[in-house]
């Protein structure tokens, strides 16, 4: 996978995709006080740009989990990662990643 297959009409379509897709689930959800979903906001083009680099990065760095991607214990940090998001965003962005046009 690289960013060249993304081109410059097809990240946006993404971006749009993904938000569209999210709202149609946030609306149909009840949310908890503390959901991860309570802080959601739209995806940017420079976010999907970041998440895509993200991911391409973890292709290279062979962790067991997700979540120790974004570790904070001394043996196993690797800073890159929480640097561009915080964990639960690139979760969120990664849960409702759609690259079509969601279907109500």
């Amino acid at each position: 996978m690289c960013l060249l297959c993304f081109t410059e009409q097809l990240l946006p379509e993404i971006v749009s995709n993904t938000n569209e897709y999210a709202n149609e689930k946030l609306q149909a959800m009840q949310l908890r006080p503390y959901s991860i979903w309570a802080e959601w906001k739209d995806v940017t083009l420079p976010e999907m740009k970041a998440y895509l680099g993200m991911i391409m990065n973890m292709a290279l760095t062979d962790r067991p989990c997700l979540f120790d991607y974004f570790s904070r214990e001394w043996i196993s940090d690797i800073l890159f990662f929480s640097d561009v998001f915080p964990r639960y965003r690139f979760l969120q962005i990664h849960w409702m990643l759609h690259a079509s046009a969601p279907h109500g």
